[in-house]
């Protein structure tokens, strides 16, 4: 076909043609960790969702290709969601314009996740107070961006009060329908990872440490859970950090919501390391990685019996310097099986850069991304860039979410070159 549209007649010249040389030129030099120019022509958009500060959380790659972001908006007094086409452009067939909007008087969506009918199901917390008054929500969206009145109380919402402060980090979703929310909850007290489960209609499940439908996990000292991932056996498995900001802890549960105890004897595994975990991955052999940072950023790969993976950088702990101090706060697996790590690196108050990194299976940069080093970083404007979520499309390419600061603090979503599909 190619070969057909290049022969072209002397004294002939199509209109597309300098269009068609130049996409085929920047199709033949992208390489994985290019700004994928074929989204919004930079690779990178830019939304502000109100006049105040706004900040995306988590992303999310529908079957269609379409990506759905949600965080916060104005302030962090409402859920925020907005929708692009595959090109990067808002997408008009969702809520206003593209942007969702759902007030409350303190609120943030940290969590989201698309389920097999198109709907869409975000985490968060909510108060109808202040900050220090949170409870567990859990809202459910139509395709269309409407909320889903079959969901929770008519509503699309559903509150679960586990404590006087509980947050949602992390929600997945069982091939059932079932909802996971995992985050954490305290009472006057240390915090403790908190799960919970909802059937398919918001409501709590109480076959999942029945009868209550949640439950609270103590390391010790304060803790909150922040990533939750299924295993494909159905296990429950949730990451987080403590307190003190010095260990790595991870619990693995039963489907009925029972601590595992082929995890670690016990469980729980809790791994001594200055950072902080916001994420987790799965690995298709079972491994589970986490990531965090305190000045660098580390990956902790463990085997799916608890134990530390000494096949990965000896000790199963990876520290990566990236330029200034950075804060890790996505991960995923590529379509190579290759880790993926995104934070931003941090040179100033208002003054950060995004990164976007690549792991070989020994833990190792990949040299083969970014040209070389294995990082990439990116500036998106004068000011502030922040990535914190990350999602893999299935044909590789790599999501991220976040937001800049320009004015006010927008939505930010950016899409680089990834592994194609084998």
């Amino acid at each position: 076909m190619l070969g057909n549209i290049l022969n072209i007649r002397s004294g002939w010249r199509s209109p597309l043609l300098p269009l068609l040389l130049f996409l085929l030129t920047v199709a033949a030099y992208a390489s994985p960790g290019d700004l994928d120019l074929s989204f919004n022509s930079t690779g990178f958009v830019t939304t502000a969702v109100t006049a105040s500060a706004d900040e995306a959380n988590a992303v999310a790659v529908q079957t269609d290709g379409k990506i759905v972001v949600a965080g916060y908006s104005a302030n962090r007094t409402g859920f925020a969601l907005v929708r692009y086409t595959s090109s990067g452009a808002l997408d008009t067939t969702f809520g206003t314009g593209g942007i969702v909007t759902v007030s409350f008087a303190a609120a943030e969506v940290r969590s989201i996740a698309i389920l097999a009918d198109g709907k869409i199901v975000v985490g968060g917390y909510a108060s109808s107070i202040n900050f220090s008054n949170r409870s567990f929500v859990v809202a459910r969206f139509t395709e269309s961006g409407a909320l889903d009145t079959t969901f929770g109380g008519g509503d699309g919402i559903t509150t679960t009060s586990i404590g006087l402060r509980s947050e949602v980090f992390g929600i997945t979703v069982q091939p059932d329908g079932k909802i996971i929310a995992a985050g954490s909850t305290a009472s006057g007290g240390p915090d403790d990872f908190a799960v919970a489960r909802y059937n398919s209609d918001g409501s709590l499940d109480t076959s999942f440490n029945s009868p209550t439908g949640y439950l609270t996990t103590n390391f010790g000292s304060s803790e909150e859970g922040t990533a939750v991932k299924l295993q494909n056996d159905g296990k429950i498995v949730v990451s987080g950090n403590s307190g003190a900001g010095n260990r790595v802890n991870v619990a693995r549960y039963n489907t009925d919501g029972s601590l595992d105890t082929t995890f670690d004897s016990d469980g729980k595994v809790s791994t001594v390391l200055l950072t902080n975990p916001r994420s987790m991955a799965i690995q298709s052999d079972g491994k589970i990685v986490v990531g965090g940072s305190d000045n660098d950023y580390c990956l902790v790969r463990y085997n799916s019996n608890g134990s530390l993976d000494s096949t990965f950088d000896t000790d199963g702990i990876v520290c990566t310097t990236v330029s200034n101090p950075s804060l890790l706060q996505g991960i995923a697996i590529d379509l190579s099986g290759k880790i993926l790590a995104t934070g931003f690196t941090i040179f100033g108050k208002n003054d950060q850069d995004i990164f976007l990194s690549r792991h070989l299976a020994d833990g190792s940069l990949d040299p083969a991304f970014d040209g070389g080093d294995g990082i990439v970083t990116t500036s998106l404007g004068t000011n502030g860039d922040r990535s914190f979520a990350i999602a893999v499309q299935s044909d590789g390419r790599i999501v991220l979410a976040g937001s800049l600061l320009d004015t006010n603090r927008d939505f930010a979503v950016a899409r680089y070159q990834g592994a194609a599909p084998t």
